[in-house]
């Protein structure tokens, strides 16, 4: 299994450093009120997200046009490196790792470590220097034709 939620948390990053996550503690036992609750405030980009091809192309479908079980995949591939600040993964770079990917995958995770800096007071690591990927990757996926249904399958987890 593949876990891909984070926590959010006042510390979470969030696109560009704008629209910053606000947990608001509405309710409070220690306050005389029957339960603890919270209001959570936040941009869809903010945490664990996938982009629906809506977000690009506006006839692309939303996330909600797509039922639960499209998004179990049986056969996911991760590959581990070692990245480090504001590099860019190129094809050669990971070109031996690439060629291991069973013909089977639907979906490609490209773990890299980053994931340690996302709730760190120091988001400017995270959200700035991040790594990210070169074109040459992307040619590459279309042409291997990893996917599940009507999506390509890339994912980085950083």
């Amino acid at each position: 299994m593949v876990y891909l939620s984070h926590v959010l948390s006042d510390y979470t990053p969030t696109y560009g450093g704008k629209d910053l996550c606000n947990i608001e503690k509405v309710k409070k036992i220690s306050n005389g009120d029957t339960s603890n609750n919270s209001h959570i405030h936040l941009s869809s980009h903010v945490g664990t997200h996938i982009d629906a091809p809506y977000h690009f192309c506006d006839d692309g479908k939303t996330i909600d046009e797509y039922p639960p079980e499209f998004w179990a995949c049986k056969k996911p591939w991760v590959i581990d490196l070692n990245i480090n600040k504001n590099e860019l993964i190129s094809y050669n770079s990971i070109q031996i790792q690439l060629n291991e990917i069973p013909e089977s995958t639907e979906i490609l995770f490209i773990r890299t470590g980053f994931e340690e800096y996302r709730n760190m007071n120091d988001k400017g690591k995270f959200i700035f220097q991040g790594p990210g990927i070169q074109a040459d990757i992307g040619y590459w996926l279309r042409k291997k034709n990893i996917h599940k249904n009507d999506w390509t399958g890339f994912y980085i987890i950083i």
